[in-house]
């Protein structure tokens, strides 16, 4: 099933790169072998071994008189050495494909949204260290002008969700009303609402929010602001209330370089995190069930120059669930990430990205702390081929000593651009 799933969304792809596009549909295949020492992080010993994968990778968005699609996806089916686990597809991709019923006014909307999320070897029942969420979903977008300067956008979605063995619906909707009284400036008002149905034994859950604000958009800076009221309301417990809002500043520090703050408040779920994005940025999967109250905030560095201007990100998250049963997963959670280019040339590259997490629960006040390094080497073997070779290693030190293990790897592949 997922294979069609894929099949069926490149096929569509393909058909509509024949007419012309604003982004070329791109593919790419790759041959990839890798050792980790850790072939799974569950309850059994570790096992190592090798990974072999062939991977598929495509890109591209195009507007067409009655439609539009993108996709950012890249497609995988591993095998492992001496029947380590059992070979398995996965996918890591973000596909959107609108019909406009009437140009710029009304489109019909079909997402997929499919990936791979590291599951807690410490949490009861797992045999594998990686898990399958998919998100299949439709629903119309309305666009409707109201003067020279007012705009309503009215959206929603039947979603059909399968995160391991549980499989639920989701519904959301949204109405957001801008006005633009200046050329750099914009307010809005917005209402959102998403319903959720599961089959098992979690309950139903519904959440709605009513959001005001502006966003400033200058020549070096950047500002935007909304707060309003988010209410949540779960099957067999009590209707909680609270603030919401959301901040955005960017400051240009100079012509290549950028600072970005950013801090939100608000009630979601972990299915929120499948959305599909507008500019096909790949999402994180879903790490468990129920809706929360979140907040976080991080603040990012960005450089543009090849060598030694890294990314840096610094951020804390606090999440709160509503459900105080046996599924309690309350936490806080901080990190940084920092990622730069050692060396580049016109042949090739070498980067390395190095991460640390610490991470509270709560309800049994179990602490893990992640680190994480990756060096990779790429060379350009021709304008359509290139090798790349790297290590990494991911450990995690826990003070529930079950969720305690480490990986390493040491991966080789060979890309070649088929279009």
């Amino acid at each position: 099933m997922q294979g069609l799933l894929a099949a069926g969304l490149l096929v569509v792809c393909a058909v509509a790169s024949a007419s012309e596009s604003q982004v070329p549909l791109r593919v790419a295949g790759s041959l990839f072998t890798e050792y980790q020492s850790n072939v799974t992080a569950s309850n059994d010993e570790p096992r190592s071994g090798m990974v072999y994968r062939s991977r598929l990778e495509a890109s591209g968005q195009q507007q067409g008189e009655q439609y539009t699609w993108a996709l950012d996806g890249a497609f995988n089916y591993q095998e492992y050495q001496h029947q380590l686990l059992d070979g398995q597809f996965d996918a890591e991709a973000v596909g959107n494909f609108r019909w406009l019923l009437q140009p710029e006014m009304l489109d019909w909307n079909v997402d997929y949204v499919e990936s791979v999320q590291v599951v807690d070897p410490a949490a009861p029942n797992i045999d594998s260290n990686s898990e399958t969420v998919r998100l299949l979903g439709t629903g119309p977008t309305a666009r409707l002008r109201l003067g020279d300067l007012n705009a309503l956008v009215l959206s929603g979605r039947r979603q059909r969700i399968v995160s391991g063995d549980e499989r639920y619906f989701r519904n959301t909707g949204s109405a957001n009303l801008t006005r633009q009284p200046r050329q750099r400036l914009q307010v809005f008002a917005r209402v959102d609402y998403s319903a959720t149905e599961y089959s098992g034994n979690f309950p139903d859950y519904r959440t709605r929010q009513a959001v005001a604000g502006f966003s400033y958009r200058g020549m070096r800076s950047g500002l935007s602001l909304e707060a309003g009221k988010g209410w949540l309301k779960e099957q067999g417990f009590d209707p909680e209330q609270s603030d919401v809002g959301r901040f955005r500043a960017n400051w240009m520090v100079s012509a290549d370089r950028q600072l970005v703050v950013t801090a939100n408040q608000e009630f979601s779920d972990e299915a929120s995190d499948l959305e599909s994005l507008a500019n096909g940025t790949l999402v994180a999967g879903i790490e468990g069930t129920g809706a929360y109250r979140q907040r976080s905030a991080a603040l990012t560095y960005s450089g543009s120059r090849a060598v030694l201007d890294p990314l840096v990100s610094v951020w804390g998250k606090q999440r709160r669930y509503l459900d105080r049963g046996v599924t309690r997963r309350d936490s806080d959670e901080r990190g940084t990430r920092l990622v730069t280019r050692l060396y580049e040339a016109d042949t090739g590259f070498v980067s390395c990205a190095l991460s640390s997490t610490r991470r509270e629960f709560l309800d049994d006040g179990r602490v893990d702390r992640d680190s994480e390094a990756t060096v990779t080497a790429t060379r350009l073997l021709n304008t359509r081929t290139e090798l790349t070779a790297g290590t990494g290693w991911l450990g995690r030190s826990s003070t529930q000593e079950q969720a305690e293990y480490t990986n390493t790897s040491v991966w080789l592949a060979l890309r070649v651009q088929l279009r």
